[in-house]
């Protein structure tokens, strides 16, 4: 698994220095409204997670040096922890908030802030047994940072990096926090993660 996320990055590593020769041509504009879709890996011993991920982002404040953008998102996918030997599957929507400068009309770098909610259940084996309606609620906060390059006039691809944090507990009712598997939903209720995150984002 791991050996998929190098080659993935790799890859976006490459279509960087293909495309970014082509931008100045281009002359790349961030538009008011867009749709994006990524993929994400946690990096932490022993856990491999994959998170597929899509939504929109529209601009919210543009003054020429500071570009602050808000972003709706569907993530889904899977968390595997291997010293346990099961798999999560998990579904959240999130917003996110992008904040940062745009350079030479090529680059914008920002931090970002990212709250959602969600499900997330066990599997057992190669199909999903349990409905999102059964498993339990989560939340999840992310703090990080990240770079789009606007490769084209429509399209750009960015690379994120930030910690995040999945919390359970607070979420369920009269301190329930097992599906009907009896799967207590990380544990103690928390779980902090250290995730990138590779995709693209076309601009209406």
């Amino acid at each position: 698994m791991r050996k998929i996320a190098i080659l993935v990055f790799i890859g976006f590593l490459c279509a960087v220095s293909t495309v970014s020769a082509q931008a100045n041509e281009n002359e790349p504009v961030m538009r008011n409204f867009g749709f994006n879709w990524g993929i994400s890996f946690i990096i932490q011993p022993d856990v491999f997670q994959r998170i597929s991920s899509m939504g929109v982002n529209f601009k919210v404040f543009d003054n020429g040096k500071l570009h602050i953008r808000n972003h709706v998102i569907y993530n889904g996918g899977v968390l595997n922890m291997e010293a346990e030997g099961i798999k999560y599957a998990k579904n959240t929507v999130s917003d996110k908030i992008t904040a940062g400068v745009i350079s030479h009309d090529l680059f914008y770098t920002y931090g970002y802030l990212e709250g959602g909610i969600g499900s997330c259940g066990i599997e057992y084996g190669p199909i999903f047994k349990s409905k999102v309606s059964e498993n339990p609620l989560y939340g999840s906060v992310e703090l990080g940072a990240g770079f789009e390059v606007l490769t084209l006039k429509h399209l750009s691809l960015f690379a994120e990096i930030g910690f995040h944090a999945n919390l359970s507990k607070i979420f369920q009712k009269n301190d329930l926090t097992t599906n009907e598997q009896g799967f207590s939903s990380y544990g103690n209720g928390f779980m902090m993660q250290q995730r990138i995150q590779l995709g693209l984002r076309t601009y209406l």
